[in-house]
């Protein structure tokens, strides 16, 4: 795991710290600390910045990072557990989330479990504390808290406000939402919208994102390559569907395997990267419809471009200002957005 610092004149990165798995004894930089992860795939910051969460899907394992100083930005704590107990709830985790007020970060995991797990979260401490789960009715055994159609549940996306939380389904082609108590961080099941049906036609769901203003909602899925996007009642939470987009259909391009969303500041431009296409593909919202259209596309070892292949995550810069890409041959690109023109 690397942690690169940003020049923001020039926007170029700086390798300034790395951790090395603890199995692996080669070393990108002197003295590089050890930690309990051996391949890391995803990263969650914390909405204060304070705290970053690394998974990783070889093992199946979360580990927990403390902001740090000026010459270490990043000081590794450990494996996520509750007081020194490991949680059964983080076995074969899929996606992690932290609510917007700090309090709270949900975990899907795939077998045995088959669930969202609530956890609550002191700012002021490292100490994690276990509040409850969901799982999908085919978890085995049985549990207390069952909800259908929530098989093999993976990306998920809450809103600013942090009422409602939405959840993936990749087996059961769905998104389920819950809402979401302030206090507690408790679930409560609301309601299941299939993404496979005569006028949506996107299977198996894995990535999703709400735009700024939490008006839409973008859900992608892997093999194939689509995405739905669904107009969502802030009030209510509900979804109803708007527009599905299938990759290599109707002038549409890279959209294979999508395993991220990103939006701008407006949430009128969205970013969509795809490892399957080792591209971005970027569409614009019509502000009066909420619909999209596809006006370019970043594709790797195209027109010089490098970094892309197998992209596997993106991040927009705070100040809106770059497009960070990570991708399989272990680079990092970077794009500045006003520089990504529509094509003719």
């Amino acid at each position: 795991m690397l942690v690169y610092e940003r020049d923001l004149e020039t926007c170029t990165l700086a390798l300034v710290q790395s951790f090395e798995s603890a199995a692996n004894n080669q070393r990108i930089l002197p003295d590089a600390p050890q930690i309990q992860l051996s391949a890391p795939t995803r990263i969650s910051l914390s909405p204060d910045n304070n705290n970053a969460y690394a998974f990783e899907q070889t093992n199946w394992r979360i580990g927990m990072f403390r902001r740090g100083n000026e010459k270490n930005p990043l000081n590794y704590v450990g494996l996520i557990r509750e007081h020194g107990r490991r949680f059964s709830e983080l076995v074969n985790t899929r996606h992690l989330i932290i609510s917007p007020d700090d309090a709270n970060i949900y975990v899907t995991n795939a077998r045995p479990e088959q669930s969202v797990a609530v956890l609550a979260r002191n700012p002021k401490s490292d100490d994690l504390t276990f509040v409850e789960s969901w799982h999908d009715d085919s978890a085995i055994p049985a549990r207390k808290n069952q909800v259908d159609d929530m098989e093999s549940p993976g990306g998920m996306a809450i809103d600013a406000n942090g009422k409602y939380l939405y959840v993936a389904s990749l087996r059961n082609d769905a998104i389920t939402t819950f809402a979401r108590q302030a206090h507690s961080g408790k679930l409560t099941p609301l309601d299941t919208t299939k993404t496979w049906t005569a006028e949506c036609s996107l299977a198996h769901p894995q990535t999703l994102a709400l735009e700024p203003e939490g008006r839409y909602l973008y859900c992608c899925n892997g093999g194939d390559g689509a995405m739905a996007v669904f107009q969502r009642d802030a009030t209510t939470g509900m979804l109803s569907f708007l527009q599905v987009l299938h990759d290599d259909h109707d002038g549409i391009d890279g959209l294979a395997n999508v395993c991220s969303i990103k939006t701008d500041g407006s949430g009128n431009r969205i970013f969509c990267a795809a490892g399957g296409d080792s591209a971005i593909s970027i569409f614009d919202r019509d502000p009066s419809t909420g619909k999209l259209k596809q006006i370019g596309l970043i594709k790797g070892d195209v027109n010089g471009i490098d970094g892309l292949s197998g992209v596997a995550d993106t991040l927009i810069s705070p100040d809106g200002k770059y497009l960070d890409a990570t991708a399989s041959d272990a680079t990092v690109a970077v794009f500045a957005i006003s520089a990504l023109k529509p094509e003719d």
